[in-house]
Protein backbone atom coordinates (compact mmCIF):
# COMPACT_ATOMS: atom_id res chain seq x y z
CA UNK A 1 0.00 0.00 0.00
CA UNK A 2 2.77 2.42 0.85
CA UNK A 3 4.46 1.85 -2.50
CA UNK A 4 1.23 2.58 -4.34
CA UNK A 5 0.56 5.60 -2.15
CA UNK A 6 4.00 6.99 -2.97
CA UNK A 7 3.52 6.29 -6.68
CA UNK A 8 0.17 8.10 -6.59
CA UNK A 9 1.92 11.22 -5.31
CA UNK A 10 4.04 11.32 -8.48
CA UNK A 11 1.52 10.25 -11.11
CA UNK A 12 -2.14 9.20 -11.21
CA UNK A 13 -2.69 5.47 -10.70
CA UNK A 14 -4.29 3.59 -13.56
CA UNK A 15 -7.44 1.53 -13.01
CA UNK A 16 -5.56 -1.66 -12.18
CA UNK A 17 -3.12 -0.04 -9.77
CA UNK A 18 -5.91 1.81 -7.97
CA UNK A 19 -7.93 -1.42 -7.80
CA UNK A 20 -4.95 -3.12 -6.13
CA UNK A 21 -4.61 -0.18 -3.72
CA UNK A 22 -8.27 -0.51 -2.74
CA UNK A 23 -7.91 -4.31 -2.41
CA UNK A 24 -4.90 -3.89 -0.10
CA UNK A 25 -6.71 -1.21 1.91
CA UNK A 26 -9.65 -3.56 2.44
CA UNK A 27 -7.47 -6.57 3.34
CA UNK A 28 -5.57 -4.45 5.85
CA UNK A 29 -8.89 -3.74 7.58
CA UNK A 30 -8.53 0.03 7.29
CA UNK A 31 -11.61 2.23 7.63
CA UNK A 32 -13.68 3.36 4.68
CA UNK A 33 -12.66 6.67 3.12
CA UNK A 34 -15.30 9.39 2.84
CA UNK A 35 -16.43 9.96 -0.72
CA UNK A 36 -15.37 6.59 -2.11
CA UNK A 37 -18.39 4.58 -1.02
CA UNK A 38 -18.32 1.12 0.52
CA UNK A 39 -18.51 -0.76 -2.78
CA UNK A 40 -15.61 0.94 -4.58
CA UNK A 41 -13.45 -2.19 -4.27
CA UNK A 42 -16.20 -4.38 -5.66
CA UNK A 43 -16.53 -2.09 -8.68
CA UNK A 44 -12.83 -2.27 -9.50
CA UNK A 45 -12.77 -6.03 -8.92
CA UNK A 46 -15.74 -6.44 -11.27
CA UNK A 47 -14.09 -4.63 -14.15
CA UNK A 48 -10.46 -5.68 -13.71
CA UNK A 49 -9.98 -8.51 -11.19
CA UNK A 50 -7.61 -10.63 -13.30
CA UNK A 51 -5.24 -7.69 -13.97
CA UNK A 52 -5.41 -6.71 -10.29
CA UNK A 53 -4.40 -10.29 -9.44
CA UNK A 54 -1.42 -9.97 -11.81
CA UNK A 55 -0.37 -6.64 -10.27
CA UNK A 56 -0.67 -8.14 -6.79
CA UNK A 57 1.57 -11.08 -7.74
CA UNK A 58 4.17 -8.71 -9.22
CA UNK A 59 4.07 -6.45 -6.15
CA UNK A 60 4.42 -9.40 -3.78
CA UNK A 61 7.38 -10.75 -5.75
CA UNK A 62 9.19 -7.42 -6.11
CA UNK A 63 8.54 -6.09 -2.62
CA UNK A 64 9.04 -9.34 -0.68
CA UNK A 65 11.67 -9.21 2.03
CA UNK A 66 12.23 -12.73 3.37
CA UNK A 67 14.10 -11.35 6.38
CA UNK A 68 10.97 -9.48 7.51
CA UNK A 69 8.82 -12.12 9.17
CA UNK A 70 5.87 -11.47 11.43
CA UNK A 71 6.62 -13.07 14.77
CA UNK A 72 4.04 -14.49 17.15
CA UNK A 73 1.47 -11.76 17.75
CA UNK A 74 -0.72 -11.66 20.81
CA UNK A 75 -3.46 -9.22 21.65
CA UNK A 76 -5.08 -8.52 24.98
CA UNK A 77 -8.24 -7.19 23.33
CA UNK A 78 -7.26 -3.51 23.56
CA UNK A 79 -5.75 -1.33 20.83
CA UNK A 80 -4.47 2.09 21.88
CA UNK A 81 -6.40 1.72 25.13
CA UNK A 82 -9.72 0.92 23.44
CA UNK A 83 -11.56 -2.41 23.72
CA UNK A 84 -11.65 -4.04 20.26
CA UNK A 85 -12.82 -7.24 18.63
CA UNK A 86 -9.43 -8.47 17.39
CA UNK A 87 -8.95 -11.82 15.68
CA UNK A 88 -5.53 -12.08 17.39
CA UNK A 89 -6.95 -11.64 20.89
CA UNK A 90 -6.16 -14.48 23.25
CA UNK A 91 -9.01 -16.51 24.72
CA UNK A 92 -8.44 -15.00 28.20
CA UNK A 93 -8.80 -11.49 26.76
CA UNK A 94 -12.22 -12.19 25.27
Amino acid sequence: MLSLMRASLMTPLNTTAFGLYVRMWHHAGLPAVDGLGGDVGANYEAINASRIDEFEAIARRKLAQPSCVLKLVTCEGHHLGELVDCRLATARAA
